[in-house]
């Protein structure tokens, strides 16, 4: 089959190489359509460290169909549209006995830690598989994996319809997990970056969110002077956003306090030398 493989770190070569074993409870995907993480590009340029042997096939955003499985492979039939969980956890460890797989002690990611889906085929454990509606589009389908993340901090901050939102953080998460929220509530949503491209990137597709560069504005005055209730107030280095208002997205900015059901999203690599002007202009107020 033909794969890119990333033989050195930069550098990534489309060459002939065996198809991807598979075992009993596995099943061979031939892939449709695989998206580029933010992760990858850190792997492509080696800054995931030793934890990445090369060579190495990348991707673990991606979509295909049944082409084989294992003998002890249930529920699903070749040809079967399938999205790919690409983590893969021990079933051992604590957090694993309580089901919180993402925080296994040994937790391997397809497309980091062993082959993944930047091929024309790769192999996973069926337990991984997520069927694909008809109705979604391989293209779609092939951000299963980032969205999921949106729903599921949507769900972990309790968002309910009715709803204001703001979100600090408008990057590819940032972006997925307003999406998701905006299915939940139709209410007011702000957008807090301090990358004009996000913001306008976000703009083109909801034209009633409000956007807010924190680098020229402070968000809280933004979104007291839009009349939503918001009042901060200093408290051990952070602020408290009062009843009416929730922070549900807060993008490496665990400095932030509230009484309200909220969700924390760290993805600390992103712009770090900016970060204390998004802090200052919410602690500042």
């Amino acid at each position: 089959m033909k794969a890119a493989v990333l033989t050195e770190f930069k550098h990534i070569e489309w060459k002939d190489v065996p198809e991807p074993e598979f075992g009993d409870t596995e099943v061979l995907i031939k892939v449709s359509y695989a998206s580029i993480c933010g992760s990858d590009q850190h792997v492509y340029n080696g800054e995931f460290g030793p934890r990445v042997t090369l060579p190495v096939i990348q991707g673990h955003e991606f979509v295909g169909t049944v082409a084989d499985m294992g003998r002890e492979v249930r529920g699903y039939k070749e040809g079967d549209r399938v999205a790919v969980d690409p983590i893969v956890w021990c079933g051992e460890c604590p957090a694993c006995q309580i089901q919180h797989y993402p925080a296994c002690t040994s937790l391997r990611l397809i497309g980091i830690d062993m082959d993944g889906g930047f091929a024309e085929y790769a192999a996973a454990d069926a337990s991984m598989l997520y069927p694909v509606a008809p109705v979604v589009s391989d293209r779609d389908a092939a951000l299963t994996e980032p969205y999921s993340i949106g729903f599921h901090a949507s769900k972990r901050a309790e968002i309910k319809k009715g709803d204001t939102l703001a979100f600090y953080g408008g990057g590819k998460i940032g972006q997925h997990i307003m999406q998701a929220a905006r299915t939940i509530t139709d209410n007011t949503l702000f957008l807090v970056d301090i990358v004009d491209k996000r913001l306008e990137l976000a703009k083109s597709a909801y034209p009633d969110i409000i956007t807010i560069n924190a680098l020229r504005e402070n968000p809280v005055d933004v979104i007291s002077v839009h009349g939503e209730s918001v009042s901060a107030h200093e408290n051990h280095g952070g602020s408290i956003i009062d009843q009416r208002f929730h922070v549900v997205f807060i993008f490496s900015m665990n400095h932030l306090h509230s009484g309200n059901p909220y969700c924390t999203v760290v993805y600390g690599t992103v712009f770090r030398e900016y970060n204390h002007f998004v802090l200052h202009a919410v602690r500042d107020r």
